[in-house]
């Protein structure tokens, strides 16, 4: 994914944590390497599934991890 694919997704989680009173985990290598694992699927899979949880393959299941 690109730099600005990253961005992108980068924008879209602060604006989601901040409107839903989270916060971004503050050690900025661990918030990139999910952030660029949350892109990676998004190209692979068609979703911003969590990268630290498995998918099942089925979507209705999955949607839980997007």
């Amino acid at each position: 994914m690109t730099d600005g694919g990253i961005d992108a997704i980068r924008d879209r989680i602060t604006v989601y944590a901040t409107k839903n009173g989270y916060r971004l985990n503050p050690d900025e290598r661990q918030r990139d390497a999910v952030i660029r694992g949350i892109a990676r699927n998004q190209e692979r899979f068609g979703a911003g599934y969590c990268p630290c949880r498995v998918r099942s393959g089925d979507p209705e299941r999955d949607q839980a991890i997007i």
